[in-house]
């Protein structure tokens, strides 16, 4: 990680001439004084894909701590959390079944009328045949 001088270096990706150098894998960087700096990748091509911070420094009289806060409001307590009536569940709807009752089966008689229609034709093809 780099320090630039400005942000026209930052937005140009110039790394030529950097303020300081931060070479360790984990660095802590003291912002102690007020003002933006500017810090990237030392490498080109990261800071031309978009690795690239500036900080904003500010004093500590425009910090969290410098503000007074009043007490908090009182605190009560809660009303019953019940669901408005046109938002109640709806009444549970039975499914239809997921089968019908089956198909009529054919009745016997159909099935003596086609077996004898076979057997009819079968003794009329083998008396011709004889």
């Amino acid at each position: 990680m780099i320090e630039l001088e400005g942000p026209d270096e930052l937005d140009s990706c110039d790394l030529t001439n950097p303020i300081r150098m931060y070479t360790d894998p984990v660095t802590h960087v003291d912002l102690e004084k007020e003002g933006t700096r500017y810090f990237t990748s030392r490498n080109p091509e990261s800071c031309k894909n978009g690795l690239k911070l500036p900080v904003s420094v500010q004093s500590h009289e425009y910090g969290p701590h410098a503000h007074e806060y009043g007490p908090p409001p009182p605190f009560g307590p809660f009303p019953p959390l019940e669901p408005p009536p046109e938002y109640a569940p709806p009444e549970p709807v039975r499914p239809p079944p997921a089968y019908g009752p089956p198909p009529p089966r054919p009745s016997a008689a159909t099935y003596l009328n086609g077996l004898s229609f076979v057997l009819f034709v079968g003794l009329l093809a083998s008396y011709i045949g004889m």
